[in-house]
């Protein structure tokens, strides 16, 4: 009799996969899974749906004459346990995919024998075994006898088949050899008494037991490497070195497939595990999907939710997770537990291996987080090769981000800056009215009181949701200006009130509550473009540039309008202000009306409430805020430097240019225009493809402080070529403003995604930058003013 060639068996906690070794794939793949139905000594089956009971009775005795055949031979003692009713019953036997069906469809528990990488039931292992060979031999390849059909013709996988009485698929083992797989913590007892097995039930002439991590690091052709190895039941972290695994320093983690399907199913309306488990790995966000048995379910953030308990545990429903490092924490581990002189070849060899990494973006998250905690010394890799699970075909529209989603951020972004620049554009007036340099106040109290509420909000923020922020923000910038005006109106010279310093003081109140309100609302809309692609923060930018060129022809409009009324501007200055104001509070039915309701979003307010339900209440994010503020830190800085260095020269060297063409009074509001048209330009061009490395945004930031000696020397040499050339002015400007809409657009969209894809934490990333964007103007105005005292201006 031929010898069969030499069968690999890869037994998992969830699926078991068996061939012969030439084969590019495994001829037999099913669930090892075993299910029984008990007949109890009142003669009545177990079961849960008594209609089912003929056809699932016909099933159950087909498979369960085939095992009680196979275990009439060569049997050792715990296989014969089960048709010796020691159980205390007789049982009926279903495997693989046919015992997950009819659990589904009877309520049948389903038995992994298999848990977390370690046999727990060898009774149904060699169920499962038994199966899995039996369908290799039944193929026929190789010259083994194939079994016949009770009807006739050839079995096929998955169908019920009888035996003609004989037993020659044992004998045709006998003297063959096979490869079987264990995990990276498998028992000792656990791989003798698998080599018992082999040797004395099914005869096999030679055994060879191989760690499933070791064997992919070698399918690769590579000896050294980390392996990340997440099957079904559990999650290893392996370290190997020429080809040996460092026993002491493997890591285990408990929480792997299983345990994400418990979670996903948890969250889609606690439908059972089985029914939803094909739907972890679909590749979309989807509205709904359709289970086996016909019911649609909501499936949108679940589908990421669910798996993200690799990354973060504590987000897991079972408590005993929710202490666990995370696999990136496990893999560092691991890595800083082995012998220091490989721990760097180690980093640079981290193969995923198991059917979670397979999970869209698994590695590129794994990837960005070991460049974390290794300063980017570290790569993932990732095999083309490897099989996929098939996808369900019930994936509905898939929501995106849309041009009227991004106009909505663009409002969000007008609204947070329009209401200050409609303020810096009647400075003049106010100034006029209340004196004691209100025009030079006004910049350092607005940049402190903005500064105090980012801080505020970088801290405590995100405990609340977005819709009560943009809320109060809203409403403190209408009430804010609105106030101003009024102030403006009754408080000053030639007013119902004429005390200047009582006009002063409260219209500084209202100036430091208009900062607050313009806070909140900024760092609102940067929190919430942060959760969501690249090009919703580059929208909110544009808003903001766009929020610059508003209030100049407004201004010209009303005065236009009102240009025969006599002493009118105080009015024009109130019409002026309510414009800001209404569009303030009109953003508060958009947010809930269309921007919280647009599908993209539904799902990215779904994980922040999500977020904030599970969240500590003295802790919202998973690590401490000081260390995400350090990740987020070279971009903040650049957003910082980038508005710092503006503010230096502009407006407090600007506004003292003066134009070659005595006549043209109206130059420096023509610069300041020149620069709020240029800067909208500099912040749409991300939008539009330009971009720069995150190493070469911070060199362009930094060759920017070639400005302001530049914007000096304009004001100190107006009448030496070539500063005494209008032309050239507009020029300065020009790069001036496109280079800070360029650089800071770009530092505010890659600032978020330094840090981890938990929403938290990059909410936290959203508030941060923020903050560097005010802090720069506060600093940048400082500055301004010391160099105009230094400098002698005035």
């Amino acid at each position: 009799m031929a010898v069969l060639p030499p069968i690999v068996c890869d037994t998992g906690s969830s699926m078991i996969k068996c061939g012969f070794y030439s084969s590019e794939t495994p001829e037999v793949q099913f669930p090892a899974a075993v299910a029984r139905r008990t007949l109890g000594i009142d003669g009545l089956f177990f079961d849960t749906e008594d209609s089912d009971d003929d056809e699932v009775e016909n099933v159950f005795g087909e498979q369960n004459r085939r095992h009680s055949r196979k275990r009439q031979l060569n049997q050792s003692p715990a296989s014969s346990a089960v048709s010796n009713g020691i159980r205390g019953s007789s049982s009926s036997i279903l495997v693989g995919h046919d015992a997950l069906a009819t659990a589904d469809q009877s309520g049948i528990n389903a038995n992994y024998p298999l848990v977390n990488g370690v046999v727990t039931d060898w009774d149904d292992m060699l169920l499962v075994w038994d199966e899995a060979f039996l369908q290799l031999l039944k193929g026929g390849r190789h010259g083994s006898k194939r079994m016949k059909l009770a009807g006739g013709g050839m079995a096929e996988r998955g169908t019920i088949w009888e035996s003609d009485g004989s037993d020659e698929w044992l004998d045709e083992l006998k003297g063959g050899k096979i490869l079987q797989t264990e995990a990276a913590c498998n028992p000792t007892k656990n791989r003798e008494r698998i080599l018992t097995e082999m040797f004395e039930r099914y005869g096999f002439g030679s055994v060879n037991v191989s760690v499933q991590a070791v064997l992919s690091l070698l399918a690769t052709g590579q000896r050294i490497g980390m392996v990340v190895d997440s099957g079904d039941g559990v999650t290893h972290v392996v370290p190997i070195y020429e080809g040996f695994v460092l026993q002491p320093c493997v890591k285990r983690m408990a929480i792997a497939g299983r345990t994400i399907t418990r979670q996903l199913a948890y969250l889609v309306t606690h439908t059972s595990g089985n029914r939803v488990k094909g739907l972890k790995h679909l590749n979309t966000i989807n509205r709904f999907a359709r289970l086996p048995d016909g019911t649609e379910v909501p499936i949108g953030a679940e589908r990421y939710l669910a798996p993200e308990i690799l990354f973060t545990p504590a987000y897991a429903v079972d408590e005993v997770f929710k202490d666990q490092p995370g696999i990136q924490g496990t893999l560092t581990e691991a890595i800083d537990s082995s012998p220091l002189d490989i721990r760097e070849s180690l980093q640079n060899s981290v193969l995923l291996s198991g059917g979670n990494t397979l999970l869209d973006g698994f590695g590129r998250r794994l990837n960005a987080e070991l460049g974390r905690a290794y300063g980017g010394r570290a790569r993932v890799v990732e095999r083309d090769d490897r099989m996929r699970p098939p996808l369900p075909s019930t994936a509905i529209k898939v929501p995106r981000v849309d041009a009227w989603l991004l106009v909505q951020y663009g409002i969000l972004g007008f609204v947070a800056l329009a209401p200050w620049n409609f303020v810096l554009t009647a400075v003049a007036f106010l100034d006029s009215k209340f004196h004691h340099n209100f025009a030079s106040s006004v910049p350092i109290i607005y940049s402190a009181s903005v500064n105090i509420a980012q801080l505020i909000m970088v801290w405590v923020g995100n405990k609340f949701t977005f819709a009560p922020r943009f809320d109060l923000g809203c409403v403190m910038l209408s009430i804010a200006i609105t106030l101003l005006a009024v102030v403006a109106i009754i408080f000053g010279d030639g007013d119902l009130v004429p005390n200047a310093g009582l006009g002063f003081g409260l219209a500084l109140i209202c100036v430091f509550f208009l900062g607050f309100g313009h806070s909140i609302m900024e760092s609102s809309a940067f929190g919430l473009a942060a959760l969501c692609p690249k090009i919703c923060m580059v929208a909110t930018m544009v808003g903001e540039g766009v929020g610059g060129l508003a209030p100049w022809p407004c201004q010209l409009l009303i005065e236009v309008i009102f240009s025969a009324v006599p002493n009118s501007q105080g009015w024009q200055t109130l019409i002026f202000f309510v414009i800001p104001a209404a569009v303030s509070l009109l953003i508060i039915p958009m947010f809930r009306l269309w921007t919280a309701k647009h599908p993209y979003m539904v799902e990215v307010l779904r994980i922040e409430e999500k977020r904030k339900h599970d969240a500590l209440a003295t802790r919202q994010t998973r690590r401490p805020v000081h260390r995400i503020i350090r990740e987020v830190l070279p971009m903040a800085l650049c957003a910082w430097g980038g508005l710092a260095v503006l503010f230096v020269v502009f407006p407090a060297q600007v506004v003292l240019w003066t134009s070659s063409n005595p006549n043209n009074n109206g130059f420096v509001p023509q610069i300041i225009y020149t620069f709020q048209v240029l800067d909208t330009v500099g912040r749409f061009a991300p939008s539009v493809g330009l971009s720069l490395s995150e190493r070469m945004l911070m060199l362009f930031i930094t060759l920017r402080v070639l400005f302001i000696p530049l914007f000096i020397c304009t004001t100190l040499y107006q009448s030496t070529a070539p500063f005494s050339f209008d032309w050239f002015k507009h020029i300065e400007m020009a790069l001036m403003a496109v280079t800070n809409g360029f650089g800071v657009t770009l530092a505010m969209a890659y600032g978020p995604q330094r840090v981890s894809k938990d929403k938290a934490e990059q909410e936290v990333a959203g508030y941060t930058m923020g903050f560097a964007l005010i802090n720069g103007i506060f600093v940048g105005s400082l500055f301004g003013l010391l160099a105009n005292v230094c400098l002698g201006q005035t």
